[in-house]
């Protein structure tokens, strides 16, 4: 399938971050604010109302994927700190969170894994998350700054046709309910 979206978080395509993969995903802004990046520009999220929107469409439809971004942690802000959320977990949803003790969440549908390691505050890291569907024992992969930090299994099923979102949660689903980032996030 290849490159299905790519925001640099600085680029705007009539008033939206532009989709640098040509398919057309590009993320409408919701009072983000731009920020010196890792590269170039990024977007700062404030931990309370900010996120990017990416609205769902057929090429968003994932099988086995992966996803990356760098992020850089500002003050821990709530239960979990967002970088990227589809559906929620009882939804056939997936999704990149950081625990209050730096340590980053993949979930896939309902089965989820959580890295040894943490990212710090401040300082900006490199994360990935690869989710592969024919490998069910080790199907759902941490890395973090390009090394492997977990793998663990994950269950087969179909990805939400959910929106996208950067830097929030937006559902209403327990500890999940209304998230938000606090700090940077560029690259994704």
């Amino acid at each position: 399938v290849g490159l299905v979206t790519y925001l640099d978080m600085e680029t705007l395509s009539s008033g939206k971050l532009g989709d640098l993969s040509g398919r057309g995903n590009g993320g409408q802004l919701f009072g983000t604010s731009d920020t010196a990046g890792k590269i170039g520009r990024a977007r700062n999220f404030d931990g309370a109302i900010d996120y990017v929107k990416i609205a769902n469409s057929p090429s968003l439809t994932l099988g086995s994927f992966t996803y990356t971004g760098w992020v850089r942690r500002g003050v821990f802000s709530g239960v979990w700190d967002v970088i990227l959320f589809k559906g929620a977990v009882n939804a056939q949803g997936f999704g990149l969170l950081i625990s209050n003790a730096g340590r980053l969440y993949s979930y896939f549908g309902l089965t989820n894994v959580i890295s040894p390691a943490s990212i710090p505050i401040n300082s900006w890291a490199f994360v990935a998350v690869t989710i592969n569907q024919s490998s069910v024992n080790g199907g759902n992969c941490i890395y973090i700054d390009g090394n492997l930090s977990i793998c663990g299994a994950l269950a087969t099923q179909a990805v939400s046709n959910t929106n996208i979102t950067i830097a929030a949660t937006l559902t209403k689903e327990g500890a999940w309910a209304n998230q938000n980032m606090s700090g940077t996030i560029d690259e994704v």
